[in-house]
C-alpha cells in the first residue's frame, strides 16, 4: 500500500477556520496533502456516503497537494477512488502527478484519473495518448456516487466503475522514460509548462478514500479491497 486517504479518520484531517490544510497519508508513506491557502482549501463535508465524510472540492481552485516522492505510485500500480460527481460542471481531477517540464495531456510520463465535462464517465489521461481510455460511465446521466478503480501494468490497464459494473482495457499504456520523483494530488488535473505546475479541470465534487498499491494487485485482493470499500 503506497498511499490510503481516508476522510472518515478524523485525525488525519487539520483544518483551519472550516477549510482542510493538510489530508495525511494512512499507509505508512509519510505522505501529507496540504494547503496553505486559505481559498484553496477544500470542506469536510459530512454524510456524503450514507453517514461517511469526504472530502469537498468546490470546482474552482480548491487542491489538495503532496511533495513527497511519487514515482512508486505510476506503474505497476492499483489504485482505487472513492468518489462523488453530483454536477455536470468541467472536467474534474481525482488523482493526478505533479511533474516539472511535462504536460499531463501527451507525456508518456505519468497518469491522471478524472471525471469528464458531462460528469458521466471516469477517465484516464497520460502515457502515450490523450485519451488513454475511452472512459467508464454510470447507469444515469451523471456519475454521482462511485467506486472507481485502475488496475496498470508494464504494458496495459484496467479502469473500472465497480459501481456502475463498467470497464474499460486499454493494451498500449507504456511509458518511454523512467519518471521523475515528483509529487502528486488530488481535487483537481494539473499541466505544467517548462519547471512551472498550473492548475487545471478543478474537482466539483467529493472524494471519501484514496487507495494506491504499488503493484497490480489480483483479481482476489482487488475484491477484498473493494468489499472494505463497500
Amino acid at each position: 500500500l503506497g498511499l490510503w486517504l481516508d476522510a472518515d479518520d478524523p485525525s488525519t484531517i487539520t483544518t483551519v477556520s472550516g477549510g482542510v490544510s493538510e489530508w495525511r497519508d494512512k499507509s505508512g508513506s509519510g505522505r501529507v496533502f496540504s494547503q496553505g491557502t486559505a481559498n484553496n482549501r477544500p470542506t469536510v463535508a459530512t454524510n456524503v456516503f450514507g453517514t461517511k465524510p469526504a472530502i469537498r472540492f468546490d470546482g474552482s481552485n480548491d487542491t489538495l497537494k503532496s511533495t513527497a516522492d511519487a514515482a512508486s505510485l505510476l506503474f505497476p500500480a492499483t489504485c482505487f477512488i472513492v468518489a462523488n460527481k453530483p454536477v455536470s460542471t468541467s472536467d474534474g481531477g481525482l488523482f493526478t502527478h505533479i511533474k516539472s517540464g511535462f504536460n499531463a495531456y501527451d507525456s508518456a510520463h505519468a497518469w491522471v484519473m478524472l471525471t469528464n465535462s458531462n460528469g458521466a464517465a471516469i477517465r484516464v489521461m497520460g502515457a502515450t495518448s490523450t485519451t488513454l481510455f475511452p472512459g467508464v460511465g454510470a447507469a444515469a446521466t451523471l456519475l454521482g456516487k462511485f467506486l472507481a478503480s485502475l488496475r496498470l501494468t508494464t504494458n496495459s490497464g484496467i479502469l473500472k466503475n465497480r459501481t456502475a459494473g463498467l470497464s474499460n482495457t486499454d493494451s498500449a499504456f507504456s511509458f518511454s522514460a523512467t519518471p521523475a520523483n515528483d509529487g502528486c494530488g488530488v481535487g483537481f488535473l494539473s499541466v505544467s509548462s517548462g519547471a512551472t505546475n498550473f492548475d487545471i479541470l478543478y474537482l466539483a465534487g467529493d472524494i471519501a478514500e484514496v487507495l494506491i498499491y504499488s503493484r497490480a494487485l489480483s483479481a482476489s485482493e482487488e475484491s477484498s479491497v473493494e468489499n472494505y470499500l463497500a
